[in-house]
């Protein structure tokens, strides 16, 4: 068994985050494609929206996914409250482990941005992680990739970025941009959005 790991914000889920996961189902030699909730990214001080909220609309993307693929022999997709119910951020490492423990897969990969690759090496037990997983990196046109892993034993796979959006654009104009959002969980997060400004 393989599996796939995409962990993240999702502040709010939007089409950009269901074309990664659909190009890593067709992608990927995978069993099980993992979508983790983070209940606050690290690196950032916080999020727009609470945590549960955030993860009932990627449930109800992934449901609808799910639905859209029922027929194929894709990968069973699953999000994962994992990170969410233990109420603090969580490293990378510890929600690998995690998973490792749970389905004892042959190979985990790691989906990353590839904003992500220029803080790699300061994640949490750095070295450990590269040696649980290969990293999935969607590549995007702006971002320079760094030299510093030219020695490590670090394994990376790029696939193209199909949609540049991000959660961070569409607040900043929500009205203009909130035709990214998919259609499943638009009206959730329009509601919410609109009770918090």
């Amino acid at each position: 068994m393989n599996i796939a790991i995409f962990g993240g914000s999702f502040d709010p889920p939007h089409v950009g985050h269901v074309n990664i996961i659909r190009q890593c189902l067709k992608t990927l030699d995978i069993t099980k494609f993992i979508v983790v909730v983070a209940y606050q990214n690290r690196l950032k001080k916080t999020c727009r929206f609470q945590a549960e909220k955030r993860l009932l609309w990627m449930q109800a993307l992934l449901q609808n996914i799910a639905q859209e693929i029922a027929l194929t022999q894709s990968p069973s997709i699953l999000c994962s409250d994992y990170e969410v119910k233990r109420q603090k951020p969580i490293p990378t490492i510890e929600t690998i482990k995690y998973f490792k423990e749970l389905y004892q897969p042959q190979k985990i990969y790691c989906v990353i941005g590839e904003d992500n690759l220029t803080t790699l090496d300061k994640w949490v037990q750095f070295n450990e992680l590269i040696s649980l997983v290969e990293f999935v990196v969607i590549h995007r046109n702006h971002v320079a990739q760094p030299h510093c892993f030219n020695d490590m034993p670090l394994k990376l796979r790029y696939l193209p970025h199909t949609c540049d959006i991000s959660s961070t654009t569409i607040m900043q104009n929500f009205v203009l941009h909130q035709t990214n959002i998919p259609l499943c969980i638009r009206e959730y997060i329009q509601y919410e959005y609109n009770r918090i400004n």
